[in-house]
């Protein structure tokens, strides 16, 4: 999935989600246990004096599996490649930033955990898994910038309901 902002507030109304009954049953019957940070990266590109980051380019990726070590619980792998650019109109990218993160669910219903096929997991991942990570998302990237002596960009609040459907036009 990816979008670009400008950090501004969007007034734009969001589809309504069509999850399936089964992956709109488990975001009622998890537990998020713990999030860790699997890998991170940060990269000054070429940024000239003057210049500002006031727009990002944004890709997020989810994934998910049953935990191989723990009974009834999923890990969810997600995260986000930030590309921040002087302006919409431009292609340069000035400051590049990709965090991953681990988050483990504990599920409550063992008769749910066992009829959870792959594709509920990965819609699970994708709507949960990335809502509940992106706020460590904007934490790294705000304190990441601010180590690297550049401020003022601040991430927007996560929209599942325009992520899913920006994902879908790109289908």
């Amino acid at each position: 999935m990816t979008t670009s902002t400008n950090g501004g507030s969007s007034t734009e109304a969001s589809p309504r989600l069509a999850l399936s009954p089964v992956v709109q049953k488990l975001a009622q019957a998890v537990n998020l246990e713990s999030v860790r940070l699997m890998k991170a990266d940060a990269e000054i590109l070429g940024i000239s004096a003057g210049e500002t980051l006031s727009e990002i380019k944004l890709e997020v990726f989810a994934g998910g599996e049953r935990s191989p070590d723990s009974r009834q619980a999923l890990r969810i792998f997600a995260g986000a490649r930030l590309d921040f650019l002087p302006s919409s109109e431009s292609t340069k990218v000035l400051v590049r930033l990709s965090c991953h993160f681990a988050l483990d669910y504990k599920v409550a219903e063992e008769a749910l955990f066992a009829s959870l096929g792959e594709s509920d997991i990965t819609a699970f991942a994708t709507t949960n898994g990335i809502y509940n990570a992106w706020p460590y998302v904007r934490e790294y990237s705000q304190s990441t910038l601010a180590r690297m002596q550049l401020s003022g960009v601040l991430l927007p609040s996560f929209n599942v309901g325009r992520m899913l459907a920006l994902q879908a036009q790109k289908k």
